[in-house]
């Protein structure tokens, strides 16, 4: 008779589950080896104590279950320690805006609750400041050395990932009390550092990559990051930069500073421009038959173009997101844009990830507006074929937005098929392109869903993994049947 773990397993957790555990209880009361009679394995074993590492299991697998881990530490030493880990490891601070007074006043409280309490805030790896009420553009908190965020991300020995949303940053306050108690330390070192809508003097943000070194993932959305003219230069060990915003709001990390660990780049265009008089005035410009603004991107990309120039040579991952922008590219004659020169400014790309949006009718899956799906395509053509040949990985996001036909004949007029044959012309010049001539390493090309929205509660800076509908993929596999014959194209 062999041993049978998970069975053992099932029956610790559901003893955990059902009844308060005995501090006193052994393995030996749940597992009876063949080998040895029950009374000698008691007897031996009287004063053993669970091995750390089912300790550990038992724990991870109730890791969402906070009533059981509540009764868990409630156990022994061990399993308190245990289970104080998994209870404590994210931590969210709700901030209030008080218009008198630029202290905060839930800053202040959490940071002496955590005072009181050690054992919480040693085990807090992940902390999230944000507005308690959204929208909130009053908010505003300072972020200098000995700053009331300052003093509680010190309290905090074991933190790895931060995220600041929704509030505006100040470099130094009049108003704000010192505090002589806590030894302030930085910069520390995060996992991850997460900049959502934080507000302030252009530098405010970028100020903070003084007091917290970003070792993995430096997130930047909807955030506008600028460097000053009087800044220092910095050495940023981020491995991957994400940036979520428009165009000319690509962060500005200033002369002199180096990634030299940075291997990836993510980069979700949320628009062309940023700047609300350009919008405001946007009558001047072209505008498609939908009534959509079509902003050109000439002289809007300088900071990426600088970026890529500057830390290009290291990336193997480029992801870039474009399901947001409408192209016309008869009117926007552009080709300073660095990602029309990726074999120049970054030579050693190995994985290339596109996404985009398609709008489709249900019937027959053509696209609503036949112009604006091929300059995307053509779009994303003119990025491949820059491409150095080094690429082996070729992913595409897509969004597809289904609409009802106007027409609800099914009968293929003249129109329709007009429609259906420019539309597989644009498919199959993107299918041209990827051959083993073009991209010789090229082993992957994937067709996956975005898959965002709050429903899934996943944004577009999320990695992209799951499958299409199936009437997508083989609309997609008619069109790329060179791909499916090698066993490359994978969907999902």
């Amino acid at each position: 008779m062999r041993f049978n773990f998970s069975r053992t397993f099932q029956r610790i957790v559901s003893r955990i589950k059902g009844h308060r555990i005995d501090p006193s209880l052994s393995l030996v009361r749940l597992v009876k080896p063949p080998s040895l009679p029950l009374e000698i394995i008691q007897l031996r074993m009287q004063q053993a104590k669970w091995p750390l590492e089912i300790v550990d299991m038992v724990i991870d697998y109730l890791e969402d279950d906070f009533k059981s881990l509540r009764r868990c530490s409630l156990v022994s030493s061990h399993w308190r320690t245990a289970a104080q880990r998994r209870l404590f490891r994210f931590f969210t601070v709700r901030l209030i805006s008080k218009a008198d007074c630029e202290w905060n006043p839930m800053l202040a409280l959490t940071t002496s609750s955590l005072l009181e309490h050690p054992h919480v805030a040693r085990h807090i790896e992940v902390l999230d400041i944000l507005p308690a009420v959204w929208p909130c553009d009053g908010l505003t908190i300072a972020a200098n050395a000995e700053s009331q965020l300052m003093t509680l991300v010190s309290l905090m020995p074991t933190l790895q990932h931060l995220t600041v949303q929704g509030i505006t940053l100040k470099m130094s306050m009049n108003n704000e009390p010192h505090v002589p108690w806590t030894k302030l330390e930085f910069p520390r070192y995060l996992s991850t550092l997460q900049l959502h809508r934080v507000r302030g003097q252009l530098a405010a943000p970028q100020d903070l990559l003084d007091f917290f070194l970003v070792r993995d993932t430096l997130e930047i959305s909807y955030t506008r990051l600028e460097a000053d003219s009087v800044h220092e230069p910095r050495s940023l060990p981020v491995r991957h930069l994400k940036v979520k915003n428009a165009l000319d709001y690509f962060p500005s990390f200033g002369r002199g500073t180096v990634f030299p660990r940075l291997n990836a780049l993510t980069f979700d265009v949320t628009d062309v421009t940023g700047d609300a008089d350009v919008i405001a005035n946007a009558r001047q410009l072209s505008i498609d038959s939908n009534q959509n603004v079509i902003l050109p991107t000439r002289g809007r990309h300088t900071n990426m173009d600088q970026f890529m120039q500057s830390h290009g040579l290291g990336l193997e991952f480029l992801r870039f997101n474009i399901r947001t922008l409408d192209f016309d590219l008869k009117a926007d004659k552009d080709d300073d844009w660095s990602v029309y020169r990726l074999r120049d400014v970054c030579p050693a790309l190995q994985t290339l990830h596109f996404g985009f949006r398609v709008d489709l009718f249900k019937t027959y899956l053509r696209p609503i507006d036949v112009a604006e799906f091929q300059d995307t395509l053509i779009y994303i053509t003119r990025i491949l074929s820059s491409a150095p040949d080094t690429v082996s990985c070729i992913v595409f996001g897509v969004v597809v937005d289904e609409y009802d036909d106007i027409d609800d004949s099914e009968d293929l007029d003249d129109y329709v098929i007009d429609n259906l044959n420019q539309a597989n012309k644009a498919w199959n010049r993107l299918a041209a392109i990827l051959t083993s001539r073009r991209f010789p390493t090229l082993t992957t090309v994937r067709f996956v869903d975005q898959n965002i929205g709050e429903k899934t509660r996943r944004h577009s800076l999320d990695d992209w993994e799951a499958p299409l509908q199936d009437r997508y993929q083989e609309m997609l596999a008619s069109h790329f049947t060179a791909l499916k014959e090698k066993g490359m194209l994978h969907f999902g």
